[in-house]
């Protein structure tokens, strides 16, 4: 081996080991606490939306799959609570919420990307077995904020409501509810709501309806839900309730009716 042979070799394998490491490090290093996985994916959000005022997509897509695998390596519940509790303590760069079992988490994050169908992206971690198993979510642009939990009566079967907010390619901004459940096979669409709709939508922008009453009105953990008429601005609600099977209109009477 001449001397040039070997001052290039010295030379440039450092720099590439450097440079595979820093493309690598976010999608293969284990994160050690909540705290720190809040950290470094707020760092990342940070990083996707400077690429997004550079116009970069080819590197704005690959962060993203980088994102994508980063929240897929969250393997245990333990970690899973301690990042519902490091989120919880401040302002971040993307919507994270977890039910109140622990058995159900969505991370969403907008990926700033020309070529996806949806300005964000939803990740769901559900638990079985103790073991937590990634999976996506592919629903729409909803940001969700809120996991609300009722019991089924079939199979003692938890069914979890995912409140989030929605917004169309028109720029029409919807309140939205969508029902899920944990089965053997995975995460599924329940047809719990009225009609034996999986979802139910609130167009938040309506102009005959005061924009901060234009959402849900959740109570009893879940169990009943009051849906504001939105054809009319007098705050009336109409009313579902959760039967143990599936939510069916009930009656409102009095002061009720009106928020």
């Amino acid at each position: 081996m001449d001397v040039l042979t070997k001052w290039l070799l010295l030379t440039l394998f450092p720099v590439l080991i450097c440079c595979n490491n820093k493309n690598d490090s976010h999608s293969t290093k284990q994160v050690q606490s909540g705290k720190a996985f809040v950290d470094s994916l707020n760092k990342s959000m940070e990083e996707l939306s400077s690429l997004h005022s550079r116009g970069s997509e080819d590197s704005i897509a690959q962060l993203n799959e980088t994102i994508r695998v980063f929240i897929e390596k969250v393997n245990s519940p333990k970690l899973l609570q301690e990042i519902d509790r490091s989120y919880k303590s401040k302002k971040q760069h993307f919507s994270f919420t977890m039910s109140n079992d622990g058995k159900l988490a969505v991370f969403t994050w907008n990926t700033y990307s020309n070529s996806s169908a949806s300005g964000h992206r939803n990740i769901a971690l559900y638990l079985k077995n103790q073991k937590v198993i990634p999976t996506s979510l592919y629903n729409g642009s909803v940001i969700y904020d809120q996991i609300y939990t009722v019991q089924s009566i079939k199979g003692n079967l938890p069914i979890y409501i995912l409140h989030g907010l929605e917004k169309s390619k028109e720029g029409e901004k919807y309140v939205r509810l969508d029902a899920y459940s944990i089965k053997n096979n995975g995460i599924e669409l329940e047809k719990v709501f009225p009609d034996r709709r999986e979802s139910i939508t609130l167009l938040s922008t309506n102009v005959n309806y005061p924009l901060n009453l234009a959402d849900f009105k959740i109570e009893q953990k879940g169990e009943q839900i009051k849906i504001p008429q939105l054809k009319d601005s007098t705050g009336r609600y109409s009313l579902i309730k959760f039967d143990g099977t599936r939510y069916s209109q009930a009656s409102l009477e009095g002061e009720d009716l009106i928020r």
